[in-house]
């Protein structure tokens, strides 16, 4: 049992059962038996198991205990439905948009059938008012010469939809302008998909931090 849940906290910890730091997989310690025991505990956990018991401690093939790219035989979702897409086309298309100074946390790359690509962009809606970028199209020079780029918004809507929602809830109990500003553009940056504003929301969280300690000073 100690097992079991020293490898679920790191499990929650990593949102996955790849380090966050290192991208590398990390293997239970609790024996296989033993897990598959723990997953009798109900018709549903047992489903669930068995949907992923043989990935959970598959640790032969080397590339495929590390995040990365799919032609070097990595595991990664930052690339749906694109087996074939390569680490150079990946850079390429990451360097166009970084000259465009669209920032990449929130974005995922996918190979359409024609070689074409679309960016996929986080967000609660599929039209958003707040745009880092104002373009939904490009074309692609250099060695993808001709290919299509599309700015694609709403992956992951419906979670993106709901943490929006619990953001408007939160504003509400603001304590103060920097707070209050700092939620607002939480708000856009998950309803809407804007990176900018997710950075605009770092800066009333220093403002209010450097608030808080400089109160503090003088108490």
């Amino acid at each position: 049992m100690t097992h079991f849940l020293n490898y679920s906290a790191q499990f929650l910890g990593n949102t996955g059962n790849f380090k966050s730091f290192g991208d590398s997989k990390f293997i239970p310690r609790i024996k296989s038996d033993e897990f598959a025991a723990l997953a009798k505990a109900s018709t549903e956990t047992q489903t669930l198991y068995d949907s992923f018991k043989d990935d959970l401690y598959e640790s032969k093939t080397m590339s495929r205990m590390h995040l990365g790219y799919p032609d070097e035989g990595h595991i990664s979702t930052y690339y749906p439905d694109s087996p074939d897409i390569t680490k150079e086309e990946i850079s390429i298309v990451s360097e166009f948009l970084k000259e465009r100074q669209l920032m990449p946390e929130n974005t995922r790359l996918r190979q359409t059938p024609s070689g074409d690509f679309d960016l996929l962009i986080a967000s609660a809606v599929r039209d958003p008012a707040t745009r880092d970028i104002k373009e939904d199209e490009f074309t692609l020079g250099g060695a993808l010469k001709g290919k299509k780029l599309r700015i694609v918004y709403g992956d992951h809507q419906t979670a993106m939809g709901e943490i929006a929602r619990n953001l408007v809830e939160a504003r509400k109990n603001a304590l103060n302008e920097e707070e209050d500003a700092m939620q607002a553009d939480y708000v856009k940056a998950f309803h809407d998909g804007s990176m900018q504003a997710h950075k605009d929301s770092q800066r009333h969280w220093i403002r209010d931090r450097g608030k808080s300690c400089l109160a503090r000073t003088y108490v």
